[in-house]
């Protein structure tokens, strides 16, 4: 899913869960379980609390980082807070 260019829809996420040998009728019950519709909640509430925008965005220590950085910059990011 990562590494999929274009959108995402229902259809191409099954089709590509199906490329790598995913049970697609587990997986289309598991999408639609009503727990996973508390934890995709509780974590839009999270990002909200926290002014997360948009992806990626990464909590280091006491810090939000929106938008990618390279693993150079990540892990400075984490030894400084580390040493906080």
């Amino acid at each position: 899913l990562m590494s999929h260019k274009g959108s995402l829809d229902q259809a191409t996420v099954l089709e590509i869960a199906e490329d790598v040998e995913i049970d697609i009728e587990k997986l289309k019950a598991d999408m639609n379980a009503p727990e996973v519709d508390v934890l995709i909640r509780r974590h839009h509430e999270l990002a909200d609390r926290l002014g997360v925008t948009g992806t990626p965005a990464f909590v280091i220590g006491e810090e939000l980082v929106p938008g990618a950085i390279d693993a150079e910059t990540m892990k400075a990011k984490i030894k400084q807070a580390r040493q906080s």
